[in-house]
């Protein structure tokens, strides 16, 4: 019966994991360029004697949302944006390339 109590515990482990990636969405919702977190859940079977019958849940970010959200005109000429599921190719301070969206 004891032994139970860690498949429980994966089950609320992996809805607090869920429900943190929600929150940070729902928060983060109106900053610009914000990616919302993709989060993916499942039942893992814990296979090896004498462990066979027992499963767990698990929850992990997958990625982020690349789809683009809405264009908002600055009138700065430096200004870009990208419409498309694209990435732009920058510099990085260590002088290697490296690749965004904001």
């Amino acid at each position: 019966m004891d032994r139970l109590i860690y498949t429980a515990l994966s089950g609320m482990q992996a809805s607090m994991d869920r429900q943190r990636a929600i929150a940070s969405n729902m928060a983060n919702s109106n900053t610009i360029g914000f990616r919302a977190e993709l989060i993916e859940q499942r039942a893992v079977t814990i296979e090896g004697h004498p462990n066979e019958a027992r499963a767990m849940q698990t929850a992990r970010v997958t990625g982020a949302d690349m789809s683009g959200g809405e264009l908002i005109e600055t009138g700065r000429e430096l200004d870009i944006a990208m419409a498309t599921n694209s990435l732009m190719a920058v510099q990085a301070d260590d002088g290697t390339e490296a690749y965004t969206r904001r």
